[in-house]
């Protein structure tokens, strides 16, 4: 059933959702409590996760911090090429 859900999600401009939404789930998990309090997961298309967090300073820290935390996703299964960070409200979080 996973892979028709992937398939579903790519026929409705959705590539990624079944992804992201696992990721969501796990991400306290996979990168630590407290970057998981000031950052979420909010798209992953074509290899590029784009992660949204709620200041710039952590927006920063992300980017620094963006080999290391592709070196806690890829072994979980997660397919990204790299890591985009943006600054915005936290509504929507829903895992």
């Amino acid at each position: 059933m996973g892979a028709s859900l992937n398939d579903v999600a790519s026929m409705i401009g959705a590539d990624g959702a079944v992804e992201l939404a696992a990721l969501g789930r796990q991400w306290a998990g996979l990168v630590g409590e407290e970057v998981a309090a000031h950052s979420w997961p909010v798209s992953l298309r074509n290899g590029v996760l784009t992660l949204s967090t709620d200041h710039h300073a952590w927006a920063s820290e992300l980017r620094l911090l963006s080999g290391e935390l592709l070196a806690r996703l890829r072994p979980a299964g997660f397919v990204i090429a790299s890591v985009a960070v943006q600054v915005g409200p936290s509504e929507g979080r829903g895992w």
